[in-house]
């Protein structure tokens, strides 16, 4: 006898094509990195930065328009990640500080 089939989405699935529509420049940055999100996607509830070993060193919520600049100028020279958090999930990229 045949065992039932069944199918499993995943939330995060529906949320691969956002990595489409999030920018982040200029990469590598000095003072300022500005987020630029398609105008079709929800907009995120917070931005996250953080260090390669998670250590968080800015958050704060979104302001609600596609476009906004993030001063990092108080960062020190290295890699870090943003990450954007949505009610759906998150996503990150990574930058350079310079």
């Amino acid at each position: 006898m045949a065992e039932p089939f069944v199918r499993l989405e995943s939330a995060l699935l529906s949320a691969i094509p956002l990595l489409n529509d999030f920018e982040i420049y200029p990469n590598p940055a000095n003072n300022l990195l500005s987020i630029d999100l398609s105008e079709e996607q929800s907009l995120p509830e917070s931005v996250i930065i953080s260090d390669l070993t998670g250590r968080i060193f800015l958050y704060h919520s979104y302001d609600g328009s596609s476009f906004q600049s993030i001063n990092i100028s108080g960062l020190r020279a290295g890699i870090y990640h943003i990450t954007l958090k949505f009610r759906s999930g998150c996503i990150t990229k990574t930058f350079i500080k310079e």
